[in-house]
């Protein structure tokens, strides 16, 4: 297996991890947006007439994006969308911890556990994988509607 390969398989493998977790991650927060709302509230950082209309629109931007980061001709985007989404997450969960909060992370809906360094562990993976994904094509990666120079 070449290098370009094995980089076009990681980069697979990742962009469906990512997705996995992105799309898990929106559907309780779309079921009940109410209660991820309430979640929202417990950070103590976004004002309250901001609270429903984020409960509303992050879970959509994930599911969208999760999806998204799967069509090879979307994947950067979704990567950025995806990178922002995580970025908020790795703030609002720092901020979280440093002013000692103890709080469910709202992650994944109802089902999340307390803030703490696994979440934000899962928050660093998901900006790392992101800027994987961003990377783009090693040099001497062919796509598949580009013709490699030995057929040219």
């Amino acid at each position: 297996m070449s290098r370009a390969d094995t980089f076009r398989l990681a980069r697979h493998v990742v962009s469906v991890a990512v997705a996995a977790v992105f799309i898990y991650a929106s559907i309780s927060k779309i079921q009940e947006p109410d209660k991820f709302a309430t979640q929202l509230r417990y950070y103590k950082l976004f004002p309250l007439w901001s609270l429903h209309l984020l409960a509303l629109t992050i879970p959509w931007w994930e599911l969208i994006a999760g999806f998204a980061v799967l069509i090879p001709a979307l994947r950067k985007g979704a990567s950025i969308v995806l990178f922002l989404l995580s970025f908020a997450f790795f703030v609002s969960v720092s901020q979280a911890l440093a002013r000692g909060l103890s709080i469910e992370c709202g992650c994944f809906g109802t089902e999340s556990g307390k803030i703490g360094w696994a979440v934000l562990a899962l928050d660093v993976s998901l900006l790392m994988a992101t800027v994987f994904l961003l990377r783009g094509k090693r040099r001497g990666e062919q796509g598949a509607h580009e013709p490699s120079p030995a057929t040219a």
